[in-house]
């Protein structure tokens, strides 16, 4: 879009008129007018929802009429594929949802977990500022922990003012360093670390969470403790699954010898799945078999 160009006025533009579908993804307005009327125009709607837009007060009325306006649906997980088919099921609809996960970016990196024996076990969280409440669950048993094995944590997120005064440079005995999220600080933290975690809870918000952070961590070369979410099972060979954090790093250390053969079969699995190449694959089999459909409710994907 070119500078004080909305979504909207996009959507009006005569090159959209001619479209035979229309993508919609990560939407914070009302665009439902404009995309109704490109649809009267005779373009098919896809609605890509990724996050569980039912229990955000501030998006949960842009999503009714975008979904309602949808002649198909794609998710990134399980979850979030169960609960927007149940939104369709209560309100009489049958649109068709279609599981696409998210990709990983660039090339695969060495698998590596040498953990120095004269430092702590370098332990990297990143993710959005949203997620720290499953970290701040964790550090207590992190830091008894840490009288024996002595660990260091690294947390890459979106900073302000209230993450440096929660999480401040020492927290339950536990060093800890705060960096803004930046591509090349991802980069650079990936490659000081010896462990992912990925802490998370059986709740509503966070079960409908992809497999990015997983999937992410085991490109890199790293080994992945996470809470074991639904989109995780997939990974269950390779991350190690765990719901507490404590105990999935010492299986992690009590067995080193097999991480970087996990690593590796993680990436394994990630080539056939989530590259940028298999995802693109998996988006032209979903256009496709919807493209070439009779009216949505005869589409099975």
């Amino acid at each position: 879009m070119t500078q004080g160009e909305s979504l909207a006025d996009k959507l009006d533009a005569s090159a959209l008129r001619t479209a035979d579908v229309v993508i919609v993804a990560k939407q914070f307005t009302d665009i439902a007018p404009a995309l109704r009327r490109v649809k009267e125009g005779g373009a098919r709607i896809v609605v890509d929802v990724c996050d569980d837009v039912f229990s955000l007060d501030h998006l949960r009325a842009i999503y009714a009429e975008l979904l309602d306006l949808a002649d198909l649906c794609t998710v990134a997980s399980p979850v979030l594929a169960e609960r927007v088919s149940a939104h369709y099921a209560a309100i009489g609809r049958n649109t068709p949802v279609a599981l696409v996960p998210d990709c990983v970016e660039g090339e695969a990196l060495p698998p590596r977990f040498r953990p120095a024996p004269d430092q702590p076990l370098r332990l990297l969280w990143f993710g959005q500022p949203a997620n720290l409440d499953a970290l701040d669950a964790e550090l207590p048993d992190l830091g008894d922990w840490a009288s024996d094995v002595p660990l260091a944590l690294s947390i890459v997120t979106s900073l302000t003012p209230q993450i440096a005064e929660r999480f401040p440079s020492g927290r339950c005995g536990l060093p800890i360093r705060r960096l803004p999220w930046s591509p090349e600080v991802m980069g650079m933290a990936l490659d000081w670390c010896d462990l992912v975690i990925v802490p998370s809870a059986a709740t509503g918000d966070k079960l409908v969470k992809s497999s990015n952070r997983v999937a992410s961590a085991l490109w890199a070369g790293r080994l992945p403790v996470a809470f074991p979410l639904p989109s995780y099972q997939p990974f269950a060979d390779s991350a190690l699954l765990a719901e507490r954090m404590v105990a999935g790093i010492a299986q992690a250390l009590a067995r080193p010898e097999d991480v970087e053969a996990r690593i590796v079969q993680g990436q394994d699995l990630i080539r056939r799945h989530f590259t940028s190449d298999a995802v693109a694959q998996r988006w032209n089999a979903v256009l496709g078999a919807f493209s070439v459909s009779a009216p949505h409710d005869q589409v099975r994907l």
